[in-house]
């Protein structure tokens, strides 16, 4: 790997972006660009036997892979009710871009450089790279936040797809960088159903994306194992796909007119019986939830039905997330639970802006936030998949005061 080029990376964004980040502020949207970082994981140690220092180290870095990408979308209908109120939002067809990262072992030199979101560099990627070859790879689906867009957390992605896995996001439309900051509310069950969405066509065996030479990825190259991050707005998403139940009384005070929030600002009958009817997709295996928000429109009770393991990351310097509250609702949720709060990080340290928005003196370096969320998130979801990870989340692996731990 380059070094520095994590930082060239940084530079050009933060050019690319000049004031437009400042207005990004307080959307607590995902960012841009930054995908790789200087940690190292070039080992020959079989992960299935590495200690669990060394799948923390090799964690935290890039891969043995390189990385393809490419551009897809789909269509589907979200609405499958009776006909909504005249004049509500949510009816019709509903179309997504998506963005797909997988491993390649091709130079990617030989490829041309992706354009996020059609504009930011992705330095080091490489468009349409062909899928190394190996058995089905496992999933990660991924939620962009409020006024995000699908590569908001490409560290992320990059990072997985650097060791080997497959990761789909999706533009969740009218709720990107270039829309309104207003919310209606069909966006919250417009969200979730995107994913499921995804999921749908990833798992039918249809083209999700073609390689520069045409070769299609299919239902074939995945294993059928998935795990769902998410971030602030994307966090809500995935404690609503992981089977999360919205609060009765809330959507009472919303018909009631009770409640002004944007939640409830055009509901009715009809889309409060589709909360209520919730949107647990038993494909999903684990969720990686970053600075979720949202926590109260779950209620008191509503994350006891969240059964699936959960790793819940946290910034000490994000005044923007429900922290405390949402771990406090997630501890007694059958399944494994983990906090991880970085007292050094802020609400975009979980994206691409981390470090070029809501700047701090004790702010940690963009460099560090994208090893150590790279490095945890990637722990978690080989463990949700079976992998010996679990003694990687303990204070003697994970020696250091930019990471506290916290279990039920």
């Amino acid at each position: 790997m380059r070094d520095g080029w994590q930082d060239h990376r940084v530079r050009r964004l933060a050019r690319w972006m000049g004031m437009a980040a400042l207005s990004m502020t307080a959307a607590c949207t995902g960012g841009a660009g930054a995908g790789k970082d200087s940690a190292s994981s070039d080992s020959d140690v079989d992960p299935a036997e590495e200690t669990p220092a060394e799948r923390w180290a090799r964690a935290q870095g890039a891969g043995p892979y390189g990385v393809g990408w490419a551009e897809g979308s789909l269509s589907y209908t979200p609405w499958a009710g009776p006909p909504l109120p005249e004049g509500s939002p949510g009816e019709g067809d509903r179309s997504l871009r998506l963005a797909v990262w997988w491993p390649t072992e091709a130079d990617p030199g030989a490829f041309p450089e992706p354009r996020y979101f059609g504009t930011i560099p992705a330095d080091g990627v490489a468009l349409g790279a062909p899928l190394a070859e190996g058995d089905p790879r496992p999933m990660l689906l991924i939620s962009h936040g409020h006024q995000g867009y699908a590569e908001a957390t490409a560290f992320i992605a990059e990072r997985f797809a650097s060791h080997g896995w497959i990761v789909l996001a999706p533009d969740h439309t009218d709720n990107t960088f270039v829309d309104s900051a207003d919310r209606s509310t069909d966006i919250y069950w417009k969200r979730p159903l995107d994913l499921a969405a995804v999921l749908d066509l990833a798992l039918s065996g249809d083209p999700i994306v073609a390689d520069a030479a045409g070769e299609a990825l299919t239902a074939a190259d995945l294993s059928g194992e998935v795990v769902l991050a998410g971030h602030s707005f994307g966090g809500f998403t995935a404690h609503a796909m992981g089977g999360a139940a919205f609060d009765a009384d809330l959507i009472a005070a919303c018909l009631a007119r009770d409640d002004t929030s944007a939640y409830c600002s055009t509901m009715d009958p009809l889309q409060g019986e589709r909360l209520l009817a919730g949107f647990k997709d038993p494909r999903v295996l684990g969720l990686i939830s970053m600075a979720p928000g949202d926590r109260r429109l779950f209620g008191e009770a509503g994350f006891g039905s969240l059964d699936l393991p959960v790793l819940h990351m946290t910034g000490g310097l994000d005044p923007n997330a429900d922290d405390d509250s949402t771990w406090e609702a997630l501890k007694p949720g059958a399944g494994p639970r983990l906090r991880a709060e970085l007292p050094h990080a802020n609400h975009t340290s979980f994206t691409d802006l981390s470090g070029l928005i809501e700047p701090e003196p004790t702010l940690m370096a963009a460099e560090l936030s994208f090893q150590l969320i790279g490095g945890l998130a990637l722990c978690w979801a080989e463990l949700v998949l079976g992998a010996p990870a679990e003694a990687v989340f303990t204070d003697e692996i994970i020696n250091t005061d930019e990471v506290v731990l916290m279990r039920p």
